[in-house]
């Protein structure tokens, strides 16, 4: 295998923090199920909107996904009345 030339790359969100434990994702769907905004959320958990928002995206199914971001994701929703992000 021959090596690709060198080219300007970026690592995409370099300055967020992806590590998590479990008792802190169990806290994180609870507030989410409760109603708190990602906003709110930050704040207690003392980290950034991405982080939170980023976290709350892993989290869901490829059906809840798809409600969120449409056919862009790939997948056809199984209920398109549903909607996950309102304000």
């Amino acid at each position: 295998m021959t090596e690709k030339p060198k080219m300007n790359r970026t690592i995409v969100c370099e300055e967020l923090n992806y590590v998590w434990d479990e008792h802190q994702l169990v806290e994180l769907d609870r507030l989410w199920r409760e109603g708190y905004t990602i906003n709110q959320i930050a704040k207690l958990f003392l980290r950034k909107r991405e982080e939170i928002a980023i976290a709350l995206i892993d989290r869901l199914s490829d059906n809840e996904k798809s409600l969120l971001f449409g056919s862009r994701w790939g997948v056809q929703p199984r209920h398109r009345s549903m909607a996950l992000c309102y304000d």
